[in-house]
């Protein structure tokens, strides 16, 4: 299983936010960086373990990334 940190942080405003979790996660050219390109990506990921630090410090636009990430990973362990 591959296991990725991500920090809060960097994903504070939308276009940051979307960069950093490309280079991270290591998504395609064709990522859309948004919310629903990111919900996409995570569910065709397949042994993704993600672990976001400073999520307590998270704004809105982070916050809503983890919602994403989590609404994911519950679609995953659905299948």
């Amino acid at each position: 299983m591959k296991e990725v940190i991500l920090d809060a942080a960097h994903m504070q405003k939308k276009e940051e936010a979307h960069v950093y979790l490309r280079e991270k996660l290591g998504f395609p050219d064709y990522y859309g960086a948004n919310l629903d390109a990111l919900y996409d990506c995570l569910t065709e990921c397949a042994g993704l373990r993600v672990i976001v630090l400073n999520h307590a410090q998270a704004g809105p636009y982070a916050s809503a990334v983890i919602q994403i990430m989590m609404d994911a990973d519950a679609e995953v362990e659905l299948r």
